[in-house]
């Protein structure tokens, strides 16, 4: 991801990474035919025939889908939503270029690990605002993040928070699993959920909801300076205490991405 602007007219420009995700449709293909004849013959002969035949068919295809598009996409989305610039509506998008600019005050990188912990507010701020990215993601376009790394976050006038790795997206089945074929990286600094760490053998296909603990997790990181359950006691009973219990609840079915 690169990023860059114009500080006379602060309009930024953020590169996604050119990275391509595949996704697969499945059909299946019927054909039936019947055919029937009769000849009668008399006298000089008289002949008549009846042949019926019915066909049908459904192809196989194949589909893919440019993660980094999905990424651009749910920035898009998340400016409209959390941002009251009337420049808005010069949001230019380039898909061939993987690139997105907007009006904005600021937009930076959020350091790497072992940066300076944010305040309780600014962990709200980012539960909101890449929770709603997962939404958008997965309620309209189907795919979901599996994992977060704090050096693809970027910060946009200081209080949206947005992921912009499109490799960390896969597609989300019909049975709201996510499908691994390949080896990913298990790093220290990549908040995998427990069972996403504990995957030993491939392919194997995981909920969704895998990304909610990442998402718990990352956040504890940020707010603590490293992600330890028992540093939420310092914030127990509050708003964002039980939120992020929920997040990283061990049972996955049970997660979910509320702030109440």
């Amino acid at each position: 991801m690169i990023h860059s602007y114009s500080a006379k007219t602060r309009k930024h420009c953020i590169k996604i990474s050119n990275y391509l995700g595949v996704g697969t449709g499945v059909g299946t293909g019927v054909g039936t035919g019947v055919g029937a004849g009769v000849g009668t013959g008399v006298g000089t002969g008289v002949g008549t025939g009846v042949g019926t035949g019915v066909g049908t068919g459904v192809g196989t295809g194949a589909g893919t889908v440019h993660n980094n598009t999905i990424v651009i996409k749910s920035i898009c989305h998340s400016i409209l939503n959390n941002t009251t610039n009337n420049k808005n509506s010069d949001i230019i998008i380039d898909d061939i270029n993987g690139s997105i600019s907007f009006y904005a005050d600021s937009v930076t990188n959020m350091v790497g690990p072992g940066s300076r912990p944010i305040t309780y507010n600014n962990a709200i701020h980012m539960f909101y605002s890449l929770s709603e990215q997962q939404k958008y993601i997965e309620m309209t376009l189907g795919h979901s993040f599996y994992k977060l790394k704090i050096q693809d976050i970027i910060v946009i006038n200081n209080s949206i928070f947005l992921c912009t790795n499109p490799a960390f997206i896969k597609h989300i089945s019909t049975n709201g699993l996510l499908h691994f074929n390949c080896p990913f990286n298990k790093s220290d600094f990549d908040f995998c959920s427990p069972e996403l760490l504990t995957v030993d053998t491939l392919p194997t296909s995981i909920s969704y909801k895998t990304f909610y603990y990442s998402l718990g997790a990352f956040i504890c990181h940020c707010l603590f300076g490293s992600f330890d359950i028992q540093d939420l006691q310092s914030i127990s009973n509050t708003k964002l205490f039980w939120c992020l219990m929920r997040c990283l609840d061990k049972n996955i079915s049970s997660r979910d991405l509320l702030y109440l």
